[in-house]
């Protein structure tokens, strides 16, 4: 078995007088620690399984297993845990605090799980000079480049060790040479860390970075 496995995967919304399907039976095998990127025109439904696969929202029909854990199966509470305890996510649009620090914007997810600053300051400060980021640790946000909110964001992302990353057009929000560099980081964490990455691009040459190209078309993979 892969390390994620969608199998028949559906997702429909309903609206005012029909449904609208928007996965139409994805089947997709991802292997641990391979670094894949999803591609397709929009409303193919990149976003859609992406939010599935984070556990964000729950399919029509289908099953989603990540490391033999059946997500279809799982509580409310449970989904929420897992995806505090073994998911990082990386926005477009950094999502940082403006209120907090760039150490402590890092260290949130473990915030949300109970754990104090002290616990993990090591390793996230550890993780954001590896980042090009030790300078920063007690910046804002607002004095950050985009370039460094997006690492600060992948720090944040890394903090709570997990075992999958899932990315939604994550250059898509820099200038090309901020975006080659984000690329050049994350293709080097899958590595050094061992984790598997899910991203989003409408990018093609950010595409190429990636070991694979799955293409969505209309809610199915071609």
């Amino acid at each position: 078995m892969s390390f994620i496995e969608a199998r028949q995967l559906r997702k429909s919304y309903a609206s005012a007088d029909h449904e609208v399907e928007i996965l139409k039976g994805i089947n997709l095998g991802i292997e641990k620690g391979e670094f894949i990127s999803l591609m397709g025109p929009s409303g193919a439904g990149k976003s859609t399984l992406l939010q599935l696969l984070g556990a964000l929202d729950r399919p029509s029909a289908g099953e989603i297993i990540i490391d033999g854990k059946d997500l279809s199966r799982m509580s409310d509470k449970e989904l929420t845990l897992f995806r505090r305890r073994r998911l990082g996510f990386i926005f477009q649009f950094f999502n940082l605090m403006p209120t907090l620090n760039v150490l402590e914007n890092a260290a949130l997810p473990c915030f949300l799980d109970g754990k104090s600053l002290s616990s993990v300051r090591g390793f996230a400060t550890e993780t954001l000079e590896r980042l090009g980021l030790g300078h920063r640790l007690d910046h804002r946000p607002h004095q950050l480049s985009g370039g460094e909110m997006q690492r600060v964001a992948i720090a944040r992302a890394l903090v709570n060790k997990p075992s999958l990353i899932l990315a939604d057009e994550p250059t898509g929000n820099l200038d090309s040479k901020n975006g080659a560099e984000v690329l050049s980081i994350l293709k080097n964490l899958v590595k050094d860390f061992n984790v598997t990455l899910v991203m989003v691009t409408h990018d093609k040459s950010a595409a190429e970075v990636a070991d694979r190209k799955v293409q969505l078309l209309d809610g199915v993979v071609v």
